[in-house]
């Protein structure tokens, strides 16, 4: 391979060096491809001052990451918002003393006929 040569870490990761015994490719631990040693970011305790995973492979977790935590953080505001419904909803019924499934059919017919 142009004058490469393969080898492996302790725990696997496959490598290649030039002929001056430099680290020119690293194996991705996330996704398994080889790629230039440029598309690793530092870390200072890693293989050769490389991350174990290409710089694309963490870009996808910190977009999935990202977009797990906005949906959680719009669950928790979507629930609070349907907690302090009810409680207005609640405390209405109680306040005009009607049942609260009749105070919901009629909320319910009255948007039907303003929004149809």
């Amino acid at each position: 391979m142009n004058g490469l040569t393969m080898d492996e870490t302790k725990s696997g990761r496959k490598y290649f060096t030039n002929e001056a015994g430099e680290v020119v490719q690293l194996e991705c631990t996330s996704c398994g491809k080889i790629h230039d040693a440029s598309s690793f970011s530092y870390q200072k305790n890693g293989f050769n001052d490389k991350r174990s995973h290409c710089k694309k492979c963490v870009r996808e977790y910190v977009k999935a990451f990202n977009e797990k935590k906005e949906k959680e953080k719009a669950d928790a505001k979507e629930t609070i918002l349907h907690k302090e419904v009810s409680k207005q909803f609640n405390a209405f019924a109680d306040k005009v003393q009607i049942d609260k499934e009749t105070l919901l059919a009629l909320a319910v017919k009255e948007l039907i006929e303003k929004y149809s």
